[in-house]
């Protein structure tokens, strides 16, 4: 298995040493097989946003405002997510609560609450900065 990395060093692709052999004259992917960047490695690690070799190892290839922007996207999608799980949970409620004035049951509370606790430790461990319960002033501008 190899590695196809281009000038720059940037992932492109595992491909089998079968494959390669088969294709080697081939055009694939925009330029001949013969021509590819061929690395011997292991696959680059899944944590990795935008994998690049330096010669000897995987290193993190986005820059920090990539990261920045893909977090930005991770945590508004799981916020929005959690927050219609939290509506349907509470959405049959609202009108005796409107209406009559009845409370809302604590164990829908608490259910609430362990989903915004839930949502939290999902956002904390792509940004330590952020909750859903408390955005911080992270500038992903």
């Amino acid at each position: 298995m190899k590695a196809r990395i281009n000038e720059e060093g940037f992932f492109r692709g595992h491909f089998p040493d079968e494959f390669i052999t088969e294709n080697w004259d081939s055009f694939i992917n925009g330029d001949f097989v013969y021509n590819w960047i061929l690395v011997d490695t292991d696959s680059p690690e899944t944590s990795l946003m935008k994998p690049k070799w330096d010669g000897t190892q995987w290193i993190e290839g986005a820059t920090p405002k990539e990261i920045l922007d893909r977090n930005k996207i991770l945590i508004e999608s799981l916020s929005a997510d959690y927050r219609g799980r939290i509506n349907a949970i509470l959405l049959p409620y609202l009108p005796d609560l409107v209406i009559d004035d009845i409370p809302i049951p604590q164990h829908i509370l608490l259910q609430r609450s362990a989903l915004q606790s839930e949502c939290d430790l999902l956002i904390k461990a792509i940004d330590p900065n952020q909750s859903m319960s408390k955005p911080s002033k992270t500038n992903y501008k």
